[in-house]
């Protein structure tokens, strides 16, 4: 996933792919949730619901950084 150092993406979805590079474990110990907040300049309630998006999504990381659909669209 090249989200965070090639393209055009929004702010908020390179923070959200940020944070889950750092709770990645198969580079090894990760960090407390409050110094990756701090690292990526977000709350630890937001790593909190990143990491929760992403369990719940079975580790989809493009549905846990990306927008969800909306189901009707808005009014005109």
């Amino acid at each position: 996933m090249r989200v965070t150092t090639t393209g055009v993406r929004s702010a908020s979805m390179i923070r959200q792919a940020r944070v889950l590079l750092a709770l990645d474990t198969s580079v090894g110990e990760v960090d407390p949730r409050a110094v990756i907040a701090d690292r990526v300049g977000v709350s630890c309630e937001s790593v909190r619901l990143i990491s929760k998006r992403y369990a719940e999504s079975g580790g989809d990381v493009w549905a846990t950084v990306g927008r969800k659909e909306r189901v009707c669209p808005p009014v005109p």
